[in-house]
């Protein structure tokens, strides 16, 4: 499957709420005019979810499981996501694609990077989640299991084990990093997650990963910059056309990661390019980058500038008319795709309607 998309999806309630208690700031508002909290083991929530990323045009989700397999009220969140995935795929409408997930996992940096607690928890991943499942996503004809190494070095400890290695044998293995150097070609094809340098996202030719930014509270933090360190990386993803992209993420507000719609009355509110508040910016960002990227799709009355100019088109049925600059007149309420310097003469995709 080329060209699988993964908004990273995290479990935002559980014995406690998690929101208050991991500092989360923003209030997601789509399904949810209320602007409450949620608790994502809730099944129309969940679905809801499923809905919003599948017409975004993405496909798998990656469950992000990274601090301990044993932890049984997250286990709890994954059990709800996967039965809601498994009942959208036996309920597919007229033009709804199959939706699959994958799990990552990565508790083994709290034990030295113990290759027996990685197997460990493939080995629970392949039971609970995996062995009697139709749509665990996979590569080379074998289930996918992410594991957070952080760095590349980390992987050496699990390819040298001559232990047991009956829990990894169920799956294709890939890696996840914390904060990537892009001076170093290890860091290729990387699922994630933290890409700190602006324009930064290690290139690959299966996967590439973006984000709208980040802060985990205890590394450098990255600022959104009103959408530009998010459009940065994802210019890079049209430029070089790996596979597969990695988004982190849909909803992960504690490590400030999310595109989910969502309000902050406080720090790092989400606007438009003119300060005015726009809860979607970076949902809607989010959907036109995938839709140009899996099926070379523009939206009419959405907006592109191309690399190296400061103007910015507005496109139509037939073409891409000048709006302005982004210098003196940026639009309002809406995101502007950077795009490829040629990529007006060049575009022979689809112009559609949202």
């Amino acid at each position: 499957m080329s060209n699988t998309q993964y908004p990273t999806y995290f479990r935002s309630a559980g014995q406690v709420n998690s929101w208050y208690a991991w500092g989360a700031i923003h209030e997601p508002t789509d399904n949810n005019p209320s602007g409450e909290f949620y608790d994502s083991r809730t099944t129309p929530i969940i679905y809801n979810h499923i809905q919003d990323i599948h017409d975004a045009g993405f496909n798998v989700l990656v469950i992000d499981h990274t601090n301990n397999v044993d932890n049984g009220w997250i286990g709890d969140g994954v059990d709800a996501i996967v039965g809601q995935i498994e009942n959208w795929n036996d309920n597919l409408g007229a033009g709804e694609h199959k939706m699959y997930y994958c799990i990552a996992v990565g508790a083994w940096r709290y034990f030295s990077d113990d290759p027996e607690f990685f197997e460990y928890e493939a080995g629970v991943v392949w039971d609970d989640w995996t062995s009697a499942s139709d749509c665990y996503y996979e590569i080379d004809s074998s289930p996918v299991l992410l594991n957070f190494a952080q760095y590349p070095a980390d992987i050496s400890k699990w390819e040298d084990y001559a232990g047991d290695k009956s829990g990894t044998n169920h799956f294709t293995v890939r890696w996840l990093f914390n904060m990537p150097d892009l001076s170093t070609s290890a860091y290729e094809n990387s699922y994630g997650w933290a890409f700190y340098q602006e324009d930064g996202n290690p290139t690959g030719t299966e996967v590439m990963g973006v984000m709208p930014g980040w802060d985990n509270h205890a590394n450098t933090s990255v600022t959104r910059n009103v959408g530009e360190y998010y459009r940065g990386q994802w210019y890079r993803v049209l430029d070089y056309g790996p596979n597969s992209v990695v988004v982190n993420s849909f909803n992960d507000f504690w490590e400030r990661t999310a595109t989910e719609a969502a309000y902050s009355a406080t720090t790092e509110k989400w606007v438009d390019y003119n300060n005015n508040r726009d809860d979607d910016f970076y949902w809607v960002m989010t959907e036109e980058y995938n839709q140009l990227y899996m099926n070379n799709v523009i939206y009419i009355g959405s907006y592109i500038q191309e690399n190296g100019s400061d103007n910015y088109y507005v496109i139509t049925t037939t073409s891409f008319t000048l709006a302005g600059t982004m210098t003196a007149s940026p639009p309002s309420y809406a995101p502007v795709l950077l795009v490829g310097s040629n990529f007006r003469s060049t575009f022979d995709g689809t112009r559609d309607n949202k």
